[in-house]
Formats: structure tokens, C-alpha cells, sequence
């Protein structure tokens, strides 16, 4: 799930725990649009924000 703060990666359902925090503040602008890539390609997406391509 990406937020307007970073990106929350939860474990599968039905448990939904928060696995990894990443706050965007911590990436530069290449690394998060690097990181939104990635996570777009190998993971579903639940809630947050829709992808920007």
C-alpha cells in the first residue's frame, strides 16, 4: 500500500500485519519512482494510492 507518507507492505491475507515501513522522505525522487516500480510489478496492490505511470 502506498501512502501520501510511503509505502506499507503487508503480509498475505488474512493476517494483514505490517511487515516493512518505507517512508518516502527517506528515498529521493528516482529511488521511490524506482521502488513503485518494482513493488508494482511483484505485488498486488491493496487501498493507497493508484499507481502513477
Amino acid at each position: 500500500m502506498e501512502t501520501a507518507a510511503g509505502f506499507v507492505l503487508l503480509s498475505p491475507a488474512p493476517y494483514s500485519v505490517v511487515v516493512q515501513y518505507v517512508p518516502q522522505r527517506a528515498l529521493g525522487r528516482a529511488d521511490t519512482d524506482r521502488l513503485r516500480g518494482i513493488l508494482d510489478r511483484r505485488l498486488p496492490r491493496h487501498g493507497g494510492r493508484p499507481p502513477r505511470h
